[in-house]
């Protein structure tokens, strides 16, 4: 269903330190043009994952640059995720500075937290933001 389950470490839902927060990342297709589809996609990954609740539940990628019409239900979608107690949280992932104050403002109106943003670390697109954290 165009989502990927995975492990980090870290307390972004508030478990414990040390411990590892189960997640998903959903995938920004073109074909998921309403917010009820993202809550679909959220639904299969927790099912897949045989979980009641999901501890994070990342937007993968902002559709401003090729979709922007999209943006705005993928947001509505991830509101409705975790309002609907599919997961503990919700975040973003590959989010530009200008994207993120957006989904930030969005979320916060709704009442709902933005707990992480995971930006792009990579050895293979090295750029000089990347060499100072490096």
């Amino acid at each position: 269903s165009g989502s990927s389950s995975g492990s980090s470490s870290g307390s972004s839902s508030g478990s414990p330190e040390g411990s590892c927060v189960f997640g998903t990342k959903l995938a920004v297709y073109p074909w998921r043009l309403t917010s009820e589809s993202l809550v679909r996609a959220c639904e299969a990954s927790r099912e897949r994952m045989r979980v009641e609740q999901i501890e994070l539940a990342q937007l993968h990628w902002s559709a401003a640059n090729y979709a922007p019409l999209q943006e705005r239900a993928l947001w509505k979608g991830m509101g409705d995720i975790k309002e609907r107690g599919l997961a503990k949280a919700v975040g973003v992932s590959n989010y530009g500075p200008k994207q993120l104050k957006k989904i930030h403002a969005y979320l916060a109106g709704r009442g709902v937290p933005l707990a992480t943003c995971q930006v792009q670390l990579s050895l293979l697109s090295y750029d000089e933001l990347q060499k100072e954290v490096l």
